[in-house]
């Protein structure tokens, strides 16, 4: 072949190349190019849901990658949007590069995790405290002032995206000749206040953060109700956290954001035994999002920069997140793990390479499809023992078992299969189905995978799974350390369920099991009887809730993980009789509960501040996701465990305190010290707080608002002070001014701990170096609001 003259010449190799990777190079005289191709599953094939495992943060409007992401079969980015490029001077937006990113998913199908965030210079308060670092001179991290801009950049923004959808699978990733059925979708899936603030991404108080939560959440969920709301990327920080569980805050979003390193196994035991366990103390289960996630197979001992990570990791990583409930994972585009330049650092983690004057694939990128299209649709089922040194875990796909096994150290293993058996590469290719009866296959770091695993291994996956349920506080395998929030399952529901409870459930798992291993069309009556023992669990509990006329949060614990036992075996049963198609149900069936759902939804508020039962709210939200799963599946359980959780959810709400979060209170502390992540009121000084009532609902509301502060410090003025505030409006503002006393000569040095470290004070005698100012509020028809709680420091920074 003859190139040259600066004429483009076509290549092409007419050889039908099987799924994997391939390297080529071609030789032109003196010149050498290195490239690569891949052939990978078609993205839209083998896809259920959002393919939450198989997801992406990423922010750029480089078209190249969106395409290159679609053609994975990638459905969300999570993305920032953030405020000082797009309010760059009060009141001027501009919004261009957010309308480049929305149209490039509209193009490709894909939606986005919005994170909104980050303060504008023309609003923020820099901390005075902590060293001369990048912070002091960072304004994005900083403290925002104006509250009233806040709400208009949210608003705006939600306005932009309001009635946009996109199409899966769009046009742009469809081969000319396919027809495929698509689905309408908001182009936002979910919606995140800020990244990692608790971490270093934010100095300012965490009130004011509390603030900005409240005001997003409202706003997001009046113009997408069933859009989760995130607690921005979380990094552990347990003080943050249980200023916001003081606040009764986890009522405002659905989801914590978190972003693990190191090994799958390391990371969730840390996390669990961390600040994840903090809403549960006060009734507010959360589940969280890996929406950034950097997460290794094993602990290796070596630093990120050394790990090479392998395709078989990518296979490993989802199924061990998948033993640990997670349902969602997004690969972080940071560290170069996605795309990268040949000379770049950690360029052995990328999934692209910037070169050749395109994108090229590496390993990782065609291994990244396989994965996505031989887990994203399967069932976890659970752990099975075929080996010592052996980790091995059971799933169904279509109905069918997928063994999937490694170990650290060589090892070989028989595993019996049964009928049509073939085996899976790490680049997602099935090797010809075959029938025998056993496979030897020796073990290693790369995954060993086998579809058609004998159903005797279903038996011992779903046993082992339900004890891990059952026997541990949060149903994994974070160990032995101080549990908040929950007991062990089993010794909770002694205490909530009517006794003998337990062994009744067992023998119904052990039924469910036995039929699942068996390849009878009938029998599925057992799954019935195992959602009625957890539907009668659940029920004793709200009963016992309604005798005590009140629902207590070891309560809510209980009927909360019992729900999520029912889930799991719906959607081990509805897999399973996938094969058979006789455990379906209709799509009347399903609008029929959609119907009751609705009218459940209605019940839910109450009194003139339209206060709502929070976790029968939530196990509403439960329900509609079930239905929305018995919708894409067909399948029966789901639609029995959608009524099990509407059913709970209106028994608890004849006795669950009602909680009024649309109307609530925001202090700003105008004449305050800002530290990082705290506020200093310096003693010696008279203050003003600034109050302002926010008002979501349709109607207008007025009462009275309250402000408590310690009683070594003298008001100026009444403590209580009338306020009104018109339908989806803020109150005039409410000015409280008090004197802190520091006159005394004798003054003494202290360290005091905040969200974000330590910070040395001078306090005068008499005066504690920390105090909480209290908002409270009634309306005129006596409903109470949600008090706002405001950690401050006194006294003066030292020198």
């Amino acid at each position: 072949m003859t190139v040259g003259g600066g004429t483009p010449v076509t290549l092409r190799i007419s050889y039908p190349f099987p799924l994997g990777w391939y390297r080529f190079r071609l030789v032109i005289g003196a010149d050498v190019v290195d490239d690569a191709f891949c052939v990978i599953p078609l993205p839209y094939e083998n896809s259920r849901g959002d393919d939450g495992l198989f997801n992406l943060q990423l922010s750029t409007e480089d078209e190249r990658q969106y395409a290159a992401a679609a053609q994975l079969g990638i459905r969300c980015l999570r993305t920032d949007v953030p405020w000082p490029p797009i309010e760059p001077t009060r009141g001027t937006f501009q919004l261009e590069n957010f309308h480049e990113q929305i149209r490039l998913c509209q193009k490709y199908g894909i939606q986005l995790m919005a994170t909104l965030g980050y303060t504008p210079p023309w609003t923020g308060i820099g901390p005075c405290d902590g060293p001369d670092d990048w912070i002091k001179v960072s304004p994005f991290v900083w403290h925002p002032r104006d509250m009233d801009a806040w709400s208009l950049f949210v608003e705006r923004i939600i306005e932009e995206v309001r009635g946009v959808t996109v199409t899966w699978p769009s046009v742009a990733v469809l081969p000319d000749e396919i027809e495929c059925n698509s689905r309408e979708l908001p182009v936002i899936q979910s919606w995140e206040l800020w990244n990692e603030a608790d971490h270093c991404f934010y100095v300012g108080s965490w009130g004011r953060y509390l603030d900005m939560l409240r005001v997003m959440s409202c706003m997001v969920k009046e113009a997408f109700p069933r859009s989760p709301m995130i607690y921005g990327g979380a990094t552990g920080n347990w003080m943050t956290m249980c200023m916001t569980c003081a606040n009764r805050a986890p009522v405002y979003f659905d989801l914590m954001a978190s972003h693990p390193d190191g090994d799958v196994d390391g990371a969730m035991t840390r996390w669990h035994q961390g600040m994840y366990q903090l809403p549960w103390i006060d009734g507010y289960p959360r589940e969280n999002t890996l929406n950034e996630a950097y997460v290794r197979y094993v602990d290796t001992g070596e630093e990120y920069g050394a790990h090479r990570q392998e395709p078989g990791d990518l296979y490993r990583i989802r199924v061990q997140l998948m033993h640990w409930n997670q349902d969602s994972l997004f690969r972080s585009s940071c560290l170069h793990q996605w795309v990268a330049h040949p000379n770049d650092l950690w360029t052995h983690n990328a999934m692209l390479l910037e070169k050749n004057g395109g994108l090229v694939p590496t390993p990782l990128y065609a291994a990244f499809a396989g994965a996505r299209y031989w887990l994203s649709d399967a069932t976890y089922v659970g752990p099975v023992d075929i080996a010592k040194g052996a980790e091995a875990y059971v799933l169904l796909k279509q109905g069918r078992p997928l063994l999937v096994a490694w170990a650290d150290k060589p090892t070989q293993v028989m595993v019996a299969t049964q009928g049509r058996v073939s085996e899976i590469s790490v680049m997602g290719q099935e090797s010809r189905p075959s029938q025998r009866h056993v496979l030897a296959a020796n073990l290693g770091r790369s995954p060993v995978m086998i579809w058609g695993a004998h159903p005797d291994y279903l038996k011992e996956a779903l046993i082992a799974r339900y004890n891990l349920f059952i026997r541990t506080q949060f149903g994994n395998d974070a160990g032995q350390t101080v549990w908040y929030g929950a007991g062990r399952l089993e010794d909770d529901l002694k205490n909530w369920a009517n006794w003998p409870y337990k062994e009744p459930l067992d023998q119904a798992m052990d039924k469910v099991a036995t039929w699942l291993a068996g390849d009878a069309v009938n029998g599925t009556q057992v799954v019935d009887d195992a959602l009625l023992q957890l539907r009668d669990g659940m029920l004793q509990t709200a009963m016992r809730c309604q005798n005590a006329d009140q629902v207590a949060p070891r309560a809510v614990a209980t009927i909360y993980r019992l729900a999520r036992i029912a889930e799991w075996l719906a959607a081990v049963a509805d897999e399973r009789t996938a094969l058979w198609s006789t455990y379906n149900t209709s799509e009347a069936t399903i609008s029929f509960y959609r119907s009751r759902l609705s009218h459940y939804r209605s019940q839910l508020r109450a009194g003139g501040g339209e206060a709502e039962p929070p976790f029968a709210r939530q196990l509403l939200d439960l329900a509609d996701r079930q239905l929305v799963r018995a919708a894409e599946l067909g399948g029966r359980a789901a639609v029995e465990v959608a009524k099990i959780e509407m059913w709970v959810a209106w028994e608890l709400m004849q006795v669950e305190t009602r909680l009024p979060h649309r109307v609530f209170i925001v202090g700003d502390f105008g004449t305050a010290v800002q530290l990082r992540k705290a506020h200093l009121l310096e003693a010696d000084a008279t203050h003003e707080v600034k109050v302002t009532v926010y008002n979501f609902l349709q109607q207008p509301v007025e009462g009275t608002v309250h402000i408590s502060i310690p009683s070594t410090w003298q008001a100026e003025g009444a403590l209580q002070q009338p306020f009104a505030a018109q339908a989806r409006s803020v109150s005039a503002p409410i000015s409280f001014s008090f004197q802190i006393p520091g006159s005394s000569s004798s003054w003494h040095h202290v360290n005091a701990g905040t969200p974000d470290g330590n910070v040395r004070l001078k306090v005068p005698s008499g005066l504690s170096s920390t105090a909480d100012v209290i908002l409270r509020g009634t309306l005129n028809d006596g409903t109470e609001l949600m008090q706002m709680l405001y950690p401050v420091y006194v006294g003066r920074l030292a020198d």
